[in-house]
C-alpha cells in the first residue's frame, strides 16, 4: 500500500499528464484492479488503479495486462457511464490516501475516487453532488448516500482546469510511477499468473467432469444397445391375453423392436364365474390350499399348472433374454411356488408394475429377485 508521500508524489506527477485527456478504454483485469487508457491529441497514457488490500496503488503503466474474458459488473457500469469522459483535474485529499478524478461527460460532472485505505480500499463512482453511484467492492458506502470517507479536495468548483502544453509534460518519463510499478509489478504478475492458472484449472476440471458425464451417458447407452441387440437376436416377449398386461409391455417391445406373442396360459386367474364380495379371502386361502375353488373359478393349482407350462416352454425355447408379462395373482402364485414365504401379504405389497427376475441357483433350482425400484 502506498504511503502518504507516495500518493502525494504520484498525484503530482500524473495530474498534468491526465488533465484534458479522454478516457478511451476501461479494463478490469483482476477483481481489485482497473486500467484506464487515456487519450489526448498526440499522446496516450495508461493508468493503473488498484484497490488491493496490500498492493493498492496508483501509477502510470506501460505493462499490457490481458482483460478478463467476461467484464465484471463494475467494469461494465464504469464503461457505460465513464467511457469517453474528459478528465478535468486530479487531486488527493490532503493528509489522506484518497485520490479524486473529476470527469466531465456531456456537460455532467462525475467523480472517480480511489481510496487506498488498506482492507477497506475501494474505487467509487460519484455523481456531481458526490453521492455514491457504484463501488468496486461492497462496503459501508451505500449507493445513493453522500460519500463520507473524505472531504472534497478542491476548495471551490472550477469551470476550467489548466491543461499543460505538450512541452510541459515529459511523455517518456514518469519516474514515480516507474518506481511504484517496479516495486509491485513482480508480485502482481505472480498473483495474476496464479489466478489465470487457477481459472484455467477450474475450467479444465469442469470440462473433464462434463466429459466424464458424457462418457458415462454413452456407456449406459451402449449397454442398453447391447441388451437390445441380445433381445433382437435371441429374445421374444410372451404376454397374457389381457389389455392391461399388453399395455404394460408394448412400449418396451416397441423400443427394442420385438414382436409380442400372446399366450392364453398367462392370463389372470379366474376366481369365480360371477362377482363375489369375498374375493380377497379366496386369494388369501388359496396360498394355503392350492385346490380351493369356487363355482365357475380356477383353483390355484390349475393356474400354476398352465402358468408354469408357459414359463417352462419359454425357458426351454433357446431364448437368451426372454420376458413374460402377466398379472398379480398368477405372478404371486408362481413366486410362492418357489418360496413359500411369498404369500398373501407379499401379493398385497406388489406394485403396478412390478418386475422379478428368475435365476438358476446351485443344483439347477430356480430362485427369483425383485428388480423394480420404487
Amino acid at each position: 500500500m502506498l504511503s502518504l508521500d507516495d500518493v502525494h508524489e504520484v498525484v503530482a506527477e500524473l495530474a498534468p499528464a491526465c488533465a484534458g485527456s479522454f478516457i478511451q478504454k476501461i479494463q478490469q483485469p483482476t477483481p481489485d484492479t482497473m486500467i484506464l487508457s487515456l487519450r489526448r491529441p498526440g499522446r496516450s497514457l495508461s493508468l493503473l488503479l488498484s484497490a488491493h488490500a496490500q498492493r493498492g496503488r496508483l501509477h502510470a503503466t506501460r505493462t499490457r495486462i490481458p482483460s478478463s474474458p467476461t467484464p465484471p459488473s463494475f467494469c461494465q457500469y464504469v464503461r457505460a457511464h465513464v467511457s469517453g469522459a474528459k478528465i478535468h483535474r486530479l487531486a488527493e485529499t490532503p493528509r489522506d490516501r484518497i485520490v479524486w478524478f473529476e470527469l466531465h461527460k456531456k456537460d455532467t460532472a462525475l467523480f472517480l475516487v480511489l481510496a487506498l485505505t488498506g482492507r477497506s480500499a475501494n474505487v467509487f463512482v460519484l455523481d456531481s453532488q458526490t453521492r455514491v453511484l457504484r463501488s468496486l467492492k461492497p462496503g459501508r458506502q451505500i449507493a445513493g448516500e453522500p460519500f463520507g470517507l473524505s472531504f472534497f479536495p478542491w476548495a471551490t468548483a472550477s469551470d476550467q482546469a489548466t491543461v499543460p502544453s505538450f512541452d510541459d509534460v515529459d511523455e517518456r518519463s514518469f519516474p514515480v510511477s516507474q518506481r511504484i510499478e517496479d516495486v509491485y509489478a513482480a508480485s502482481e504478475r505472480n498473483t495474476l499468473v496464479e489466478q489465470r492458472r487457477m481459472q484455467q484449472f477450474t475450467r479444465l476440471r469442469k470440462h473433464v467432469k462434463n466429459l466424464q458425464r458424457r462418457i458415462a451417458g454413452f456407456t449406459q447407452d451402449l449397454k442398453k444397445v447391447s441388451v437390445y441387440e441380445e433381445y433382437g437376436r435371441y429374445g421374444e416377449l410372451l404376454k397374457g391375453r389381457d389389455t392391461r398386461a399388453q399395455q404394460s409391455v408394448e412400449p418396451f417391445a416397441a423400443t427394442v423392436g420385438l414382436p409380442v406373442h400372446l399366450d392364453h396360459r398367462l392370463i389372470e386367474r379366474t376366481l369365480s364365474g360371477r362377482p363375489i364380495d369375498n374375493w380377497r379371502e379366496v386369494i388369501r386361502d388359496s396360498f394355503g390350499d392350492l385346490d380351493l375353488r369356487v363355482p365357475g373359478g380356477e383353483s390355484a393349482r390349475a393356474v400354476l399348472d398352465r402358468g408354469w407350462a408357459a414359463i417352462t416352454e419359454l425357458l426351454d425355447g433357446g431364448h437368451r433374454l426372454p420376458i413374460a408379462a402377466t398379472h398379480g395373482n398368477l405372478l404371486s402364485l408362481i413366486l410362492s411356488s418357489l418360496d413359500p414365504e411369498f404369500g398373501y401379504d407379499r401379493w398385497e405389497s406388489l406394485t403396478n408394475p412390478d418386475v422379478f427376475a428368475l435365476k438358476e441357483a446351485a443344483g439347477g433350482r430356480l430362485v427369483f429377485e425383485r428388480l423394480w425400484a420404487e
